[in-house]
């Protein structure tokens, strides 16, 4: 039985923020062995420390100490003090170091928030430090966070639950299997599950895949960035949607028609857009063929002119036509060994690849929440590729073949808007024709991206769609595209 997802509760350092100083180490681990050293505690060590991350630092000294026998004479007093000297190392650390976030967690929060997830901050560090951390990411300040607690400030150390507690309380939510606990210790796990909620681990701090493991955690993730794609796929949880939400902020699109559009949703094709790859797109569609036996030139040159003529076309589409068309005699599996070679040459050639920046921008200004890649290339080979160039957090869903771009906008379009009136509401970003069909068929304003594209016949084909009532806009770059946003309101 499936629960609608209410309420996540975060971890800070290392799920959701890189607290790593100048001298490498997580501020927690180097203001401890800091404040050890000022006591003269010698012997205790970083992975000592490691293996207390994420509990209240009064309970986290205390059980380093008690592996002190040296030190049991006055265990109290040594701890208040120890701890005293921690506090005041960490509160200047924090002043001086400038953290960052870990990569995806804005786009993560974002897309909690517009889906109405409340979420809430909860860590082991003395509140002072979770709140000026927390103020530095601005996250309170753009509305992504609802509430923060401490460990300290709540008198119970975790793995107690009392911070996933007050976070339900706060939110008025009575079922615990309506909430996620998400944090890189096995004690956020312990914490979790001592709440009787849903806890993911991710892999981002300083305790490894074996020790997470230990603590059962419900799904263990690379990084924050993947925790969007896990909830959408996961049976378990269900998300409002976006149809009852009036997503804030919504930028502003001016076509070359002089329609204004609400970007409440924005669909993206991959190659000739994200990543520059339709030169070497074509390149491993000929070496592919050429690798599994298709010598005759005739045959080459041909497929390649289909691949051309709509560039925006799955592989699994162009491989069957090329093979019932123009070279039956081949054997029947031609189609499966030809998607298998492909695949192993698109990945290689996306290594040398990097994202193109304008994109990206564009996209940060629009929302990751409201950004949608639909694309030809195969699904599975796009996820990989993206969580590896670390840009799977920019968008709320990476989508591919064997679904068709038709199919996609179906569930996307039913999932965001309803029965409501979209052509207004988004707009379908692409480099070739059957981008261009694809926004028809919803009658969305398309977008051509002509600057990467190999689409040979794009004019004749976007003026007959003009002549059709589509609203067809051109720009040649990025910047061009940028240029259109009208702001938040028109």
């Amino acid at each position: 039985m499936s629960r609608r997802l209410a309420v996540v509760v975060f971890d800070l350092a290392g799920t959701t923020v890189n607290d790593r100083g100048r001298d490498g180490l997580p501020i927690m681990v180097s203001s401890m062995l800091q404040a050890f050293k000022s006591r003269g505690i010698e012997g205790i060590t970083q992975d000592d420390i490691h293996e207390v991350r994420g509990r209240e630092k009064r309970d986290a000294i205390r059980i380093l100490l008690s592996k002190q026998p040296a030190h049991c004479t006055r265990p109290a007093g040594l701890i208040e003090e120890t701890f005293q000297s921690f506090c005041e190392v960490l509160r200047d650390r924090t002043q001086k170091e400038k953290f960052c976030e870990i990569p995806g967690t804005s786009a993560c929060l974002e897309y909690l928030k517009c889906r109405g997830v409340s979420v809430y901050v909860g860590s082991g560090f003395p509140s002072e430090v979770v709140e000026a951390i927390v103020e530095q990411m601005g996250w309170k300040r753009r509305g992504l966070v609802k509430g923060v607690f401490s460990s300290q400030v709540l008198g119970h150390s975790r793995p107690h639950p009392a911070m996933i507690h007050a976070a339900l309380s706060r939110a008025g939510v009575i079922d615990p299997l309506q909430c996620i606990k998400v944090g890189d210790t096995a004690v956020d796990v312990q914490e979790g599950r001592n709440a009787g909620v849903h806890t993911v681990a991710v892999l981002t701090g300083t305790q490894g895949r074996d020790r997470l493991e230990q603590a059962g955690p419900d799904a263990i993730l690379p990084s924050i960035a993947a925790f969007p794609e896990w909830i959408i796929r996961n049976p378990k949880f269900e998300l409002p949607r976006s149809a009852k939400l009036r997503l804030p902020g919504a930028r502003w699109f001016k076509t070359s028609a002089g329609s204004l559009v609400r970007l409440e949703a924005l669909f993206l094709d991959c190659d000739g857009c994200i990543f520059n790859s339709n030169d070497l797109k074509t390149r491993a569609y000929r070496e592919t063929l050429l690798a599994l036996g298709v010598s005759d030139k005739a045959h080459l040159e041909r497929f390649i002119a289909t691949h051309l003529s709509d560039v925006s076309v799955s592989r699994y589409v162009k491989f069957q036509r090329f093979f019932e068309e123009h070279a039956p005699q081949l054997e029947e599996d031609f189609v499966k060994h030809a998607l298998e070679e492909y695949g192993e040459q698109c990945l290689h050639l996306y290594d040398a690849l990097t994202p193109e920046p304008g994109a990206l921008d564009f996209v940060a200004k629009v929302g990751a929440s409201r950004t949608y890649v639909c694309s030809g290339g195969a699904e599975t080979e796009l996820n990989h590729v993206f969580k590896k160039k670390s840009i799977r957090g920019n968008f709320a869903e990476v989508l591919g073949s064997p679904s068709t771009k038709i199919e996609h906008l179906e569930r996307l379009t039913d999932q965001i808007f309803g029965a409501k009136m979209i052509s207004h509401s988004c707009l379908f970003i692409g480099d070739g024709w059957t981008d261009l069909k694809t926004a028809e068929a919803f009658n969305i304003p398309f977008l051509y991206l002509s600057g990467m594209s190999d689409w040979r016949d794009s004019r004749e084909k976007i003026e007959a769609a003009r002549r059709r009532g589509a609203d067809v806009t051109i720009c040649e770059t990025w910047s061009d595209v940028s240029a259109r946003l009208v702001g938040s309101q028109p």
